[in-house]
């Protein structure tokens, strides 16, 4: 293994010792609190020519946007199914691994979408370095997170990034410097 630009460190396709060892780590400490009751349900399909009510903080999906980016195949289909724009999950897939499906962040984040192991259980991801579980898996998140916090954007990805319990214990975007400027960068990104 070796730290890659950002602190993120590329895993071995052939060595699958950190996996084992973050999920030992994390599989018996804790669970994160936040739980949503869809995450229990079958799935949110939404057709292919999905249109969203226009309102400032709920992201429209309108046609197809072009997306010529790696995985944008796998990227198109988790965003048709759960009602994501694109783009969105492009830029944070961009913001969070640079599309590298291999990537492990300092705090144990994993994979294209940088789910965290917890996160990825709830979501029922078997396989965290698996990139079409983990596209998936961050388009449902990124859904689950805007429909509880009612298509606000800056909540939804301050919780992306700090988790749902920070955003509720500072009742908005907490004041941490990454997570301000991760939101700001995304939000630059979709504009």
């Amino acid at each position: 293994m070796f730290v890659g630009v950002g602190g993120i460190v590329q895993r071995s396709p052939a060595k699958h010792i950190v996996r084992r060892i973050v999920h030992r780590l994390i599989g018996s400490s804790f669970l994160i609190p936040f739980v949503a009751a869809s995450a229990f349900g079958d799935p949110f399909t939404a057709p292919a020519n999905l249109k969203l009510k226009a309102h400032p903080r709920v992201i429209v999906i309108e046609g197809a946007p072009r997306i010529d980016v790696p995985f944008s195949g796998l990227i198109a289909e988790a965003a048709r199914a759960y009602g994501v724009d694109p783009r969105l999950i492009v830029a944070v897939a961009r913001r969070e691994s640079r599309f590298n499906p291999n990537a492990v962040s300092r705090v144990g984040a994993c994979g294209l979408m940088q789910l965290m192991p917890a996160t990825a259980r709830l979501l029922g991801i078997s396989d965290i370095f698996d990139v079409r579980q983990n596209v998936f898996g961050g388009a449902q998140y990124l859904r689950m997170l805007l429909d509880s916090y009612h298509g606000d954007l800056n909540l939804t990805l301050a919780a992306y990034n700090a988790g749902p319990a920070a955003v509720q214990k500072y009742n908005g975007v907490p004041p941490f410097r990454e997570t301000r400027a991760y939101v700001a960068s995304i939000l630059a990104a979709l504009e």
